[in-house]
């Protein structure tokens, strides 16, 4: 290809790296990780902020009872979406002092 290629090396550069702020260093790419995260945690705040909610009611009807004290001896149903999958997960988590919330 003549005179005008580029020779370039590709700079790998941590995921970390990444998500840091322009100001930092960073590119400003978020967490996906991170921020689905906090997306499910600002459902469980919801669950159980708004138990007397509709769409809470549908979700109970559909899935199951969403409480810390019926984690005892029970699994989530195999049909369940991936979103309530992750929920209880996640709130598994808290009920077993992992403490990440």
């Amino acid at each position: 290809m003549g005179g005008g290629e580029y020779n370039r090396k590709i700079a790998w550069v941590s995921w970390e790296t990444m998500c840091k702020s322009r100001k930092e260093g960073g590119l400003g790419v978020k967490d996906l990780g991170r921020f689905n995260l906090a997306l499910l945690g600002k459902w469980q705040w919801r669950l159980l902020r708004e138990r007397r909610a509709l769409w809470n009611r549908i979700m109970e009807a559909k899935y199951g009872v969403h409480r810390k004290q019926d984690y005892k001896g029970r699994e989530v149903k195999a049909n369940s979406s991936n979103w309530w999958k992750e929920l209880w997960k996640i709130d598994r988590a808290v009920a077993y002092k992992e403490g990440w919330l």
